[in-house]
């Protein structure tokens, strides 16, 4: 009953689509995490978990290239506004 429990809480999330904004990719990311440290997690749940987890961070790497991008915009444009 307990390897069922364990098995159902570790199975990865069947949800294809992105988590809608970075904090919840994170978050995604921690619970990944921990599931892949459980020692009875099976081969091939662990594997889908870890291409999971490269996609979220693929995708939140992404968007921090983005965020560095528009503040860089944003100080140049605050800066040659105050010239």
């Amino acid at each position: 009953m307990l390897r069922f429990w364990i098995r159902k809480q570790t199975m990865p999330q069947n949800n294809t689509e992105k988590p809608a904004t970075f904090q919840q990719a994170l978050n995604r990311l921690e619970v990944i995490t921990e599931e892949l440290n459980n020692p009875n997690l099976e081969l091939e749940a662990a594997m889908t978990l870890f291409r999971e987890g490269l996609a979220l961070s693929d995708q939140c790497e992404k968007q921090l290239k983005q965020f560095e991008t528009e503040m860089n915009t944003l100080l140049s444009d605050d800066k040659s506004q105050t010239v």
